[in-house]
């Protein structure tokens, strides 16, 4: 089974220039704890998550679906928060490779890219639906 089996590639991004209150709505909308950072020829150049924006001091409480922006000037944007991208799979690989990225704990989802350009993501959960469709099928 490989990746592009089992992966979103219906992604919510952001951009380097968005508000960091433009992030969390993002997140909040997807209901995501990563989301991927990328330039206008759709590569990836970082990834913004939950702790990102906590660490800034913007609260999101995803039980209320809202932002409140704490401390947080309007000036702030994704690319001073954001982390270089990190852990990387391709449509092609190894359903098993990603797993045991995702296996270690040390990311929530791992960024789908055909070359240098954003296809897809997976997180534990698009494991956890693949899983259970398999089950299914017995």
């Amino acid at each position: 089974m490989k990746v592009s089996d089992a992966m979103q590639d219906h992604v919510l991004t952001l951009t380097e220039d968005d508000t960091l209150t433009t992030a969390a709505s993002v997140m909040i909308r997807g209901g995501l704890r990563l989301v991927p950072v990328i330039d206008k020829k759709e590569r990836l150049v970082g990834v913004v998550g939950d702790r990102d924006l906590l660490n800034v001091g913007t609260v999101i409480d995803q039980q209320l679906a809202k932002t409140t922006d704490m401390y947080v000037p309007d000036s702030m944007r994704v690319k001073d928060v954001m982390r270089p991208q990190g852990a990387t799979v391709s449509p092609d690989d190894d359903l098993r490779t990603a797993v045991d990225i995702l296996g270690d704990g040390k990311v929530d989802a791992l960024p789908v890219l055909d070359g240098k350009r954003l296809v897809g993501l997976l997180s534990h959960l698009d494991l956890a639906r693949t899983l259970r469709s398999l089950l299914e099928l017995q």
